[in-house]
């Protein structure tokens, strides 16, 4: 195998790497403050909660961000893997980027939220921080499905990668889309679908990118690098 084809070897097992270390990051963040920040919580119960569980609040915010930076690089990774450039790869950084900047952001607000509680704070204050800090949570949730969807294409139309990895990347793009849709005209909250969901992905484009990084056809050197998908 010549230098030139263990490159995207290479690239593809990072990404890979990288997809089952978002999973793991993400995973981490689940139950614990983010149940109280997301759940029908009374005033008094929220700004109690603020002022005894400060380390938990702002371990949570941490991981948030760091798995939003993780899967921005995993986009990167990908669209890397699969040698593209063009309009898509372009709209998925943007949205990538996005999605990292709105999560560092939640973590900054809940920093606040607890150096606001600790410090005994007015409770209309504390109460506003928590309230922001629980919807600008959700905020990533447009960005992140168009970020994974032009990755996806990118990957399934270049012949580099795996048909697996593109196409499970395309169907989570496209469920998860749907969710964010049903949930912004009134419907039920299926945030925990959401979640298993990206899971789901996260698992299987990270196994088998690391059992096989790129295509066969790859390997053998029959596939010329897609540098215009657009």
């Amino acid at each position: 195998m010549d230098s030139e084809t263990r490159h995207p070897v290479r690239i593809g097992r990072f990404a890979g790497g990288t997809a089952l270390a978002t999973f793991a990051m993400s995973f981490l963040a689940i139950g614990g403050p983010g149940d109280v920040l997301h759940g029908n919580v009374t005033s008094q119960t929220a700004i109690a909660y603020a002022a005894q569980h400060g380390p938990e609040i702002t371990l949570l915010g941490t991981l948030d961000g760091l798995s939003n930076t993780l899967l921005g690089i995993l986009i990167v990774l990908l669209i890397a893997v699969a040698g593209a450039s063009g309009i898509l790869p372009r709209i998925a950084y943007v949205c990538a980027a996005a999605a990292v900047a709105v999560q560092w952001t939640h973590a900054s607000i809940l920093s606040g939220l607890v150096e606001l509680a600790h410090r005994g704070g007015s409770d209309a204050g504390v109460m506003a921080l928590f309230t922001l800090g629980s919807t600008l949570d959700d905020a990533d949730a447009v960005v992140i499905p168009i970020a994974v969807a032009c990755a996806g294409w990118v990957v399934l139309r270049s012949n580099r990668v795996p048909a697996l990895v593109g196409w499970l990347t395309l169907a989570v793009a496209a469920f998860q889309s749907a969710i964010v849709v049903l949930a912004k005209v009134g419907g039920p909250d299926l945030t925990p679908a959401l979640i298993i969901s990206g899971w789901l992905w996260m698992l299987g484009i990270g196994i088998t990118l690391l059992i096989r990084p790129v295509s066969t056809h790859e390997r053998t050197g029959m596939v010329v690098p897609a540098t215009a998908v657009t």
